[in-house]
């Protein structure tokens, strides 16, 4: 039976940072902090008097310089994740048996390859580093089996010999490679096993279930995955963020660690209350959390503490975000500094941002949230929030394709789709918009009266609307555009917004929440894989 994703072992296993520390921590105290030490050991006799072993440092040096080469090599993994599984081990193996001065023979499955193949090479290369190791081998074996909804993994040397109760002992011997290999193991319902030959040498073998290997891999590219988008978002929020997922925080932006002193590594994994969080106040997070489960969001002013001690004013904004391929969701937790806020003239007024924050990222998670339903859901979200949640009439996406020119690939109404739809434009067209004069807050808002020439067509027809009086209204030839920025920071479109709801113009606040939403649309679109053309 495979074990549950709930069982303790397998999650820290599928944690894929953590488990390449944890390796990278066991290959450095099995491989040259071994050979460190016995090469310090010889020194200290040599002074104190055993000249012989002067004559044995430079193998001990040599020792650690190939151990710490055969780790860099192993840090190396983009080369072998693009071969096939039997080249990958056969390149293992070569390696070891360069360390080792032994020779090999690899045999691989066909039917092994694409199970988790990662996983399988892990194996292969710790088996074989172990003889490396203790062996003292001159001839090797690898074979990668599959048989009976078994796959297998085994290593023959015809060395020095040990049994099984060298792995049940291994962590307490200090073999903490062997004893990571044995609890990886155990936690996919597999065996490690290590016997003695029939005189000397040792038949290593390590073996899972077809069915345990396939459900490992499954969900550590589900984790791959959330961290892909979860990351996405980090980039695109300058508020400080964290994102939650079954309780624990998975991502954060610099942004916040900037906020509360706390280093990422610190907060990765923790769950509520976080470091940054005063415990006298648990209770307050534990009830935010709670009615963000239950009604998809939920804000309120709260005060942290910095890494030093001091006190942080902020507003928090938490929402809910359905995962439509697993079901498990996320939490998206926002954090805005109000320490140089004048605190009782900016109350009213905060008391309605937070509204705002509120709505707005419950939606912008919905823009997010459609991201496995293709393009068109990621459209239909964004006019959901532009046009329903903040007001904004007239929206048009312009696509940057792939020769450099800029398309309409999609519009908010039919309208708009008649006038506007497939037309084309040059980057001309666009830099009397894009000019340094017009930036505000991430935007580009012309305002009519700049009397702006543009050689191309209009960008958005004057469909009419409501117009406001006094020097603040939206004129109906004010141009508002945001630059959607691809995850490099490269031009991908530039969205149009026009006919605010309210006949105003707007505030350089809605001017933030509109980058904002701008931002996480280009992600959302990129990770949907949009291009140019009607959606």
């Amino acid at each position: 039976m495979v074990p549950g994703p709930s069982s303790p072992e397998l999650a820290e296993l599928v944690d894929a940072e953590r488990a390449e520390r944890r390796r990278l921590a066991d290959a450095l105290h099995d491989g040259p902090l071994q050979a460190l030490l016995a090469a310090r050991q010889d020194a200290e006799e040599a002074l104190a008097g055993d000249q012989d072993l002067l004559a044995t440092l430079p193998g001990r040096l040599q020792e650690v310089g190939d151990a710490l080469r055969s780790l860099l090599t192993s840090m190396h993994e983009d080369g072998l994740d693009a071969d096939p599984l039997d080249v990958a081990i056969g390149r293992i193996a070569d390696e070891a048996a360069r360390r080792g001065r032994f020779t090999t023979t690899v045999a691989v499955a066909p039917a092994a390859h694409g199970i988790h193949d990662a996983l399988v090479r892990e194996a292969a290369r710790e088996l074989l580093g172990n003889v490396v190791r203790h062996a003292r081998a001159s001839a090797v074996v690898v074979d990668v089996t599959v048989a009976a909804g078994r796959l297998d993994v085994r290593v023959v040397d015809d060395g020095l010999g040990v049994d099984d109760r060298r792995v049940r002992g291994a962590g307490a011997a200090g073999h903490v490679g062997l004893e990571r290999l044995r609890r990886g193991a155990d936690a996919l319902g597999g065996t490690l096993t290590v016997q003695r030959g029939a005189s000397t040498g040792t038949v290593a073998r390590v073996g899972w279930s077809v069915e345990a290997l396939v459900a490992q891999r499954r969900l550590e590219e589900q984790l791959r995955e959330d961290r892909r988008w979860t990351a996405a978002v980090a980039s695109t929020v300058q508020d400080g963020l964290l994102v939650l997922r079954d309780g624990a925080v998975v991502q954060v932006n610099d942004a916040l660690e900037q906020l509360v002193g706390h280093d990422r590594g610190a907060l990765l994994g923790a769950r509520a209350p976080w470091p940054f969080w005063p415990p006298q106040d648990a209770a307050a997070l534990d009830a935010l959390l709670e009615q963000t489960r239950r009604e998809g969001g939920a804000g309120g002013a709260h005060e942290l503490r910095h890494e030093d001690g001091s006190a942080i004013p902020v507003l928090v904004a938490a929402a809910r975000v359905p995962d439509g391929a697993q079901g498990r969701g996320g939490v998206l937790v926002t954090f805005k500094d109000l320490r140089e806020r004048r605190r009782e003239e900016e109350r009213l007024r905060l008391e309605a941002e937070l509204r705002t924050t509120v709505g707005t990222t419950r939606r912008l998670t919905g823009i997010l949230a459609a991201v496995p339903h293709g393009p068109a859901a990621v459209y239909a979200a964004l006019r959901e929030t532009l046009g329903h949640h903040l007001g904004w009439q007239d929206l048009v996406v312009n696509r940057r394709r792939a020769d450099g020119r800029w398309e309409v690939a999609w519009t908010s109404g039919p309208e708009l789709d008649v006038a506007l739809l497939g037309a084309v434009y040059e980057d001309a067209d666009w830099a009397p918009l894009l000019m340094p004069r017009f930036a505000r807050a991430g935007t580009f808002f012309v305002p009519a009266e700049a009397e702006v020439s543009i050689d191309g067509p209009d960008h958005v027809p004057d469909l009419g609307g409501p117009v406001a009086a006094g020097a603040d209204a939206w004129r109906p030839h004010d141009l508002l555009l945001v630059p959607m920025r691809d995850a490099d920071g490269h031009p991908a479109g530039i969205l149009s917004v026009d006919r605010p709801a309210s006949g105003l113009r707007p505030t350089d606040t809605e001017l933030e929440v509109l980058a904002v939403v701008a931002a996480h649309a280009a992600q959302a679109l990129a990770l949907a894989g949009a291009g140019s053309g009607a959606a």
